[in-house]
């Protein structure tokens, strides 16, 4: 079946590189993570659950 061929040359070349697919979730990752961290922020100071900085006051 060749249209499964360029599918199958990818997944040999990933195949191959091992590193390379542990360096690109590895970056997936971060990138998730920060996104996650943003959206959780965002969460958080809608609900009114972030907490004041040290020295001021809770309002």
């Amino acid at each position: 079946m060749a249209e499964l061929q360029p599918m199958q040359q990818r997944r040999r070349q990933y195949e191959d590189q091992p590193r390379l697919v542990h360096d690109i979730l590895h970056h997936g990752s971060e990138l998730a993570r920060a996104r996650a961290e943003e959206t959780m922020e965002q969460v958080r100071e809608a609900m009114h659950l972030v907490q004041p900085e040290y020295g001021e006051r809770a309002q």
